[in-house]
């Protein structure tokens, strides 16, 4: 969700972390839903905490190239509603606590297959560069959910707007890979997948009247302005993302392993297109309320 420090390359391009659908929390809770929809499962409370390895690529993830560190808390209610707050924290940034999301969605299983997700997200930084420009701080995304065993396919669509509006198509794929009461663990599974970002960019560039020194100095002694705003507008494939999640289950406790590797790709912007790849790790626990 939202590349949104457009002039500080540090924050700039957020999507791949907003729409890389690694809320292992929520994708946890909506497995047990898909799985078994006759059960009514209870109010719960998940609190988590995570950690992000070296993220490399300079445009549309995040930056920072040591580490960074996440921690919130989730509230599912048992009717479908749920809420959810995550603090973001960097050794890089001044404050260190730069990001949080405040989120509040609903969870509704259509069959024991289908599933759709409708959340709203607000994002509030305490970290702003020198001319830092925040294009998007709200984010209203449905995200549907088709469960067939082994595979499990997704297509999200999310609504970005604050001082700019973008939309963003997120098509994806999920293996569903499960094994049950080994070593005293309730469940391992491995849930790789695949993703691609499609969504509308613009780029504006300063354009020169003129390149002719007598014209420049005609335009400057008249008070004219020197250069024009072209803006190149497009909508197209923005990242593809791949992901390789590892999640062990105890009792009410679960670790998240999970490497992610990005690929993004030119839409309007002019933006390095290396990929980039990096390790997070989670922790979670999920406590039943009456």
């Amino acid at each position: 969700m939202a590349y949104l420090l457009k002039q500080d390359k540090e924050l700039a391009e957020l999507d791949s972390l907003l729409h890389s659908g690694d809320r292992s929390d929520l994708l946890s809770l909506i497995d047990s839903l898909v799985n078994v929809p006759e059960i009514s499962l209870p109010s719960q409370l998940v609190l988590r905490v995570g950690y992000n390895s070296n993220l490399t690529s300079q445009s549309r993830t995040l930056g920072f190239d040591q580490f960074g560190l996440i921690y919130g808390a989730s509230y599912y209610h048992s009717s479908g509603f749920y809420l959810d707050g995550s603090a973001y924290w960097s050794q890089e940034f001044e404050p260190k606590h730069y990001l949080t999301i405040a989120s509040g969605g609903y969870i509704y299983p259509w069959s024991k297959r289908l599933m759709s997700v409708i959340e709203y997200s607000h994002l509030f930084y305490s970290y702003r560069g020198q001319e830092a420009d925040v294009p998007f701080s709200n984010n209203i995304q449905v995200s549907n959910f088709a469960d067939f065993k082994y595979v499990s396919l997704r297509l999200d669509y999310s609504f970005l707007f604050g001082n700019e509006s973008g939309h963003r198509i997120i098509p994806g794929i999920l293996f569903n890979l499960k094994i049950e009461k080994v070593m005293g663990l309730e469940r391992i599974t491995f849930n790789p997948g695949y993703t691609a970002v499609f969504g509308n960019d613009s780029y504006t560039e300063q354009i020169p009247y003129t390149t002719n020194p007598l014209e420049v100095i005609f335009r400057i002694r008249r008070q004219l302005p020197l250069y024009y705003d072209s803006t190149t507008q497009g909508f197209g494939v923005m990242s593809h993302n791949f992901v390789f999640p590892l999640s062990i289950h105890w009792k009410k406790w679960n670790l998240l392993c999970s490497y992610s590797f990005i690929l993004p790709r030119k839409v309007a912007e002019p933006i390095d297109t290396d990929p980039s790849g990096f390790f997070s790790f989670g922790l979670s626990k999920t406590i039943n309320l009456k």
